[in-house]
């Protein structure tokens, strides 16, 4: 099946961009680092007609580290620095709240509800959420979608994916040869090995942004 018509959900970072520490956040945009080949997978999303759409947890902004125009500011640059390279984000959803204040934070699952609620084009047939924590595979499972785990730190996560990848770019080359998976079906784990990063410039279409926040 190709990516063409499906709903691909991204978690920021880990996924996106490079994780900050643990216990810190991308604050601002100085601090914002693209992974390789990460543009590029967004750009295949692109061209392949599917949505590219974040789901990303920011609990410094409940801890009190950031602010929403903080995170507003880092989104700016992540669109900005896709864009140089040809690619562009959907939507973006984002959580403001503490552990156990929402129904919002990944594992639970509204963020991608009122992404399939505010996207026209978006659909749970083929949906894919690519993370790189268990919290993105749980979500993915109460979502009854392809639950897709990077592999850079796949191997302390306790929860086992329907697909492990090397990068976010071998998660969408597998993921346009892939069948849908569903609750029913799943029973293996894929693992496939880094490819080949590439970074092209083209023009870039748009996007646009949305806080999750209720």
């Amino acid at each position: 099946m190709s990516l063409s018509g499906r709903t691909v959900f991204l978690d920021r970072d880990g996924t996106l961009n490079k994780k900050p520490a643990e216990g810190s956040y991308v604050t601002k945009a100085a601090d914002l680092e693209l992974l390789p080949g990460a543009a590029e997978a967004v750009r295949i999303l692109n061209e392949a007609g599917a949505l590219a759409v974040v789901v990303t947890n920011q609990r410094g902004i409940a801890r009190g580290l950031m602010t929403e125009d903080d995170l507003a500011n880092v989104h700016r640059a992540l669109t900005r620095r896709l864009a140089s390279r040809g690619a562009y984000l959907d939507a973006i959803y984002h959580c403001p709240h503490d552990i156990g204040q929402c129904e919002c934070r990944k594992p639970e699952i509204g963020m991608l509800r009122r992404a399939f609620d505010e996207i026209p084009a978006a659909t749970q047939m083929g949906a894919a959420l690519v993370g790189d924590s268990d919290s993105d595979i749980e979500a993915a499972r109460r979502a009854k979608i392809t639950a897709v785990a990077i592999a850079e730190r796949s191997r302390c996560l306790r929860l086992v994916p329907d697909i492990r990848a090397a990068s976010l770019l071998d998660a969408m080359r597998i993921l346009e040869r892939s069948r849908p998976c569903s609750v029913a079906t799943r029973k293996t784990s894929i693992t496939v090995t880094m490819a080949e990063e590439r970074d092209t410039a083209d023009s870039w279409p748009g996007q646009r942004t949305t806080g999750a926040s209720r």
